[in-house]
This record gives C-alpha cells, structure tokens and sequence, in this order.
C-alpha cells in the first residue's frame, strides 16, 4: 500500500513511519492541561513568567 492509499483509507493522521517500515497512526492529543493544584507556568499580561496553580477557574482556562 503506498502512502497515498493510506491516507484515502485513513484520513490524514499523523503517523509514525518506523524503520522496518511499518506506519503507526499516533494518538491525537489535545493540549497539555495540569492536575487540580498542580504549578504551571504562562506568560502574563506585562510578558512575565508567572507560576499559576492550577484551579480549574476562568483564568487558567484562558490561559491554556
């Protein structure tokens, strides 16, 4: 099966090629989030990085 024929069978996925030459379809992951209480860091408003703990709240959804 080419590469091509994949994709029409599969979708466009992304995929590992190994080096036997085997494909593996990767897992599609969203975007990393913290455990409840867990320290994460973003850049805040005036471009500083800050340590945040992780609440669940507004604003650590919109900072993610």
């Amino acid at each position: 099966m080419t590469l091509k024929e994949f994709f029409k069978q599969n979708g466009n996925k992304p995929i590992e090629i190994r080096e036997d030459g085997t494909i593996r379809i990767l897992e599609e992951k969203g975007p990393w989030k913290p455990e409840y209480g867990e320290r994460y860091y973003a850049i805040s408003d005036d471009g500083k990085r800050r340590a945040y703990q992780w609440s669940h709240e507004n604003a650590d959804k919109f900072r993610l």
